[in-house]
């Protein structure tokens, strides 16, 4: 996918997105949707949880940088999305790129997760990505495994592709999303899948409203019984 330029929102400017393809390419400011902020899906993306109340520590080409904003998980990767950016408006971090990943409860603090994010050659950042994600509000019982649940799909597909037996990344099917156990204490949303095992009496309106967030678990727990 080439570079381009593209209106984020008011608040934010121009700004320049810069992305990989593939698995995905670690990269500052990549493509966001104007109507939502989520990330603008790759070929064979789906785009799985949205958590607000998040903030990122990460180094990136030797610079500290601390931003509050909220995560998106995908099959392919986590995208930051700052909530009032400066120079950085979003953050791609890879799970094919991603390494030393853990999930730390401080006994003072947030709960949060930390990783190293290795960078591709011709990507826009130089250096290994070294990040924390801490959960500002409420647990993380539907976000941390579903995390560790797309990862070792990743891991799996690219244990296939180094031997030569890999078929298209696997994505998770709008069944499983449907009926996924929600953390009433956790605030993440659930992006609804558009596709052929739903109800095909929802309504189909523009692409954005296809990929919205289901309403957060603690109003819609009664919906996985379907």
């Amino acid at each position: 996918v080439e570079a381009g330029w593209r209106r984020r929102s008011p608040r934010s400017g121009w700004k320049k997105s810069c992305w990989g393809s593939g698995a995905g390419g670690m990269s500052i400011n990549p493509a966001l949707d104007e109507h939502t902020d989520d990330p603008v899906c790759m070929e064979n993306e789906r785009l799985v949880l949205r958590r607000e109340g998040v903030e990122l520590e990460a180094t990136i080409d030797g610079a500290q940088h601390r931003l509050r904003g909220f995560a998106v998980l995908s099959n392919l990767r986590i995208v930051f999305v700052a909530t009032d950016p400066s120079a950085i408006s979003a953050v791609d971090l890879p799970l094919a790129h991603l390494r030393d990943e853990s999930f730390n409860q401080p006994i003072f603090g947030c709960n949060n997760l930390t990783g190293v994010t290795a960078p591709i050659r011709g990507g826009s950042v130089r250096a290994d990505i070294a990040w924390k994600l801490s959960f500002r509000e409420g647990g993380v019982g539907t976000w941390l495994p579903w995390f560790f649940t797309v990862l070792k799909v990743m891991r799996t597909h690219m244990e296939a592709v180094a031997v030569g037996q890999a078929s298209d990344l696997p994505v998770p099917s709008a069944r499983a999303m449907r009926q996924a156990y929600v953390d009433p204490a956790d605030p993440t949303r659930l992006f609804l899948p558009d596709e052929p095992d739903m109800d095909r009496s929802e309504p189909h309106g523009h692409d954005a409203e296809h990929r919205r967030p289901l309403p957060p678990p603690a109003h819609r727990a009664h919906e996985h019984s379907d």
